[in-house]
């Protein structure tokens, strides 16, 4: 579930989708209630996997939410949260998150930091022992604030 984007009052539906063929990942958003088609968000890195999608608050000020996917590039073994702006699909920031992990959730958590913009929060299996580990990033800076071993 997304911002209301439709303006009927409800949440709107952001779906994930990767084609297999050319390996282009795109988000579209639709009205939940009625299923119009509302937006696509293009553009994501089509060297990594997509792994999970969240919606983060406004980060460049054009009062629309971004999207953040986390995807992982297996022939690099580079882990990152790619956030694009919901109206342009313009990139917004990249996250990196640590190599040795291999990621398993993403989610967006309100800001910790003070700098006003919410976190990222990456769940992977790290290291050789592939410790659950969670890592907290701003999500405007990419600056690593929190890490978590479990």
């Amino acid at each position: 579930m997304v911002a209301d984007r439709s303006g009927n009052g409800g949440a709107d539906v952001a779906m994930l989708l990767r084609d297999p063929l050319s390996g282009a990942t795109t988000v579209w958003v639709a009205d939940a209630a009625t299923n119009t088609p509302l937006a696509k968000v293009t553009g994501y890195d089509q060297t990594v996997t997509p792994v999970r999608l969240v919606a983060v608050a406004d980060l460049n000020g054009n009062h629309s939410e971004e999207y953040a996917l986390l995807g992982h590039n297996a022939a690099t073994g580079q882990v990152t949260a790619e956030v694009r702006d919901s109206r342009s699909a313009k990139l917004v920031k990249r996250v990196w998150f640590d190599r040795e992990c291999i990621p398993l959730d993403l989610v967006s958590i309100a800001d910790v930091n003070g700098n006003g913009a919410e976190e990222l929060v990456m769940l992977g299996s790290c290291g050789q022992d592939l410790e659950l580990r969670a890592l907290v990033k701003d999500a405007k800076t990419g600056a690593s604030l929190r890490r978590l071993e479990f």
